[in-house]
């Protein structure tokens, strides 16, 4: 077995992998692709996929606060992933890694671990995640523990024209060959140097052959573009168009106003799926039917193995994204964003902004923004960046349960090996004053 790379699949099977199930849908394709991976028996009707995750759609009629309040949780999130993948495949066990430093940090270290102070802060323990210490980490899982990787990702932070948040399974991790044996350390100090060298001459170092293929779409993605999609923090960029034209009319000039009150609640706990649109009308060909679907699948609770956290007071079962606290959407600032937007559009000509009733649906095509305008907002979202990582080997399983944190784990590591090289230093300088 090659110790540069690994892969689930060969490359026909890659390439006939589900594609998108449906609007809003990338999370019922992941998780069909991964139960593919793990050679687990699926459901024929593929829209059980759909409901056991609990798709949610955007709400584009809807008036401004709705319709945020839509986009901050369309689609799933992780937990929806595992609690679909406890209904569909009671046999599998799964769980979640967030790669963002702050929000492991707030949300999801447990209170009985302490971090060496080396990497109590964010910024410290987000320089351990490089491409050479994220590709050893999911080859150790993928190939000698079985696991199938889901990552939860924000496109915006590699694309400014992606308008959501991604689930993608990955098939196939790449390893640049002689990086498997490297230490946390070395790995993080290579990736330093390599972008201190680049800030400071200009030249760009090619970080290695790391990368990632991932499934709907098929692609390969190096894991140096990668990773600040799947370690971005849980906000959500909207643009100033979709804002705009959900704004209330000023009825003698039809520029927006500020919507009263401008006020964002408290979104509940998602303990039950919320009504789902009617299935698609069947293919050609096909006749239709009224028969209900072979699997009738239970409403579980959301379930998500990693460890207690700190936020969890009311209800220990919840993961962290299932919350989304009203003073999230102030302490972002979302509120006198909109007021300012609104601010600037009066003293533009009401045609430049393009808010005909005939533009209220999202289009694919980019609305131009009028020069001097901002191009989005950030809003908080429910999703959360991180790996899920997906096994049926009971021995897999077991130690999927127990495992520490990567961050954890490097900083533990990168800690150690900072104490060993500074002992070492110390023993050379009292060695070199006794001569």
């Amino acid at each position: 077995m090659s110790d540069t790379f690994f892969s689930f699949w060969n490359l026909d099977k890659i390439l006939s992998s589900t594609k998108q199930l449906g609007v809003s849908a990338c999370g019922a394709t992941a998780l069909c692709n991964t139960l593919d991976a793990l050679g687990i028996s699926q459901p024929l009707d593929k829209g059980v996929f759909i409901s056991a995750v609990k798709t949610r759609l955007r709400r584009p009629d809807a008036p401004l606060v709705d319709y945020l309040l839509s986009r901050c949780e369309a689609g799933t999130t992780h937990a929806d992933l595992i609690a679909g993948l406890s209904a569909i495949a009671p046999q599998a066990t799964a769980r979640f890694f967030p790669l963002h430093a702050e929000t492991f940090l707030k949300e999801y270290l447990p209170s009985s671990i302490s971090l060496p102070p080396l990497f109590s802060q964010p910024e410290a323990l987000q320089a351990l995640l490089t491409p050479g210490t994220l590709s050893r980490w999911l080859m150790y899982w993928m190939r000698e523990r079985q696991c199938v990787p889901i990552l939860t990702i924000n496109p915006q932070e590699g694309d400014p024209r992606a308008d959501a948040w991604h689930h993608q399974m990955a098939c196939r991790v790449t390893i640049t060959p002689g990086r498997a044996t490297l230490s946390v350390l070395t790995c993080t100090l290579l990736h330093t140097l390599a972008c201190l060298i680049q800030m400071a001459c200009g030249v760009t170092i090619t970080p290695g052959m790391e990368a990632i293929l991932l499934t709907n779409p098929v692609e390969a993605l190096p894991l140096a573009q990668a990773i600040p999609m799947v370690a971005s923090p849980p906000v959500l960029r909207i643009r100033t168009i979709d804002v705009l034209r959900r704004c209330p009319r000023c009825p003698t000039s039809g520029r927006p106003v500020v919507p009263v009150p401008l006020e964002f609640p408290e979104l509940p706990l998602r303990t039950q799926p919320r009504p789902l649109p009617s299935p698609p009308p069947p293919a050609d060909g096909e006749p239709p039917t009224d028969e209900t679907p072979a699997v009738q699948l239970p409403h579980p609770r959301p379930i998500s193995l990693s460890p207690v956290t700190k936020s969890e007071t009311t209800n220990s079962d919840a993961d962290p994204s299932e919350r989304l606290p009203a003073q999230r959407w102030v302490d972002l600032g979302v509120p006198d964003a909109i007021t300012a937007l609104v601010d600037m559009a009066q003293s533009i000509d009401a045609s430049a902004l393009h808010l005909s009733d005939e533009s209220q649906q999202e289009q694919e095509s980019e609305t131009p923004v009028p020069e001097g305008m901002p191009t989005h907002i950030a809003i908080p979202c429910r999703y959360r960046a991180g790996v899920t990582l997906v096994t049926v080997s009971p021995d897999s399983a077991e130690m999927l349960r127990k495992a520490p944190h990567p961050f954890v784990e490097w900083a533990s590591q990168c800690a150690g090996l900072v104490c060993d090289l500074a002992m070492g230093v110390s023993m050379r300088v009292s060695s070199t004053s006794e001569l």
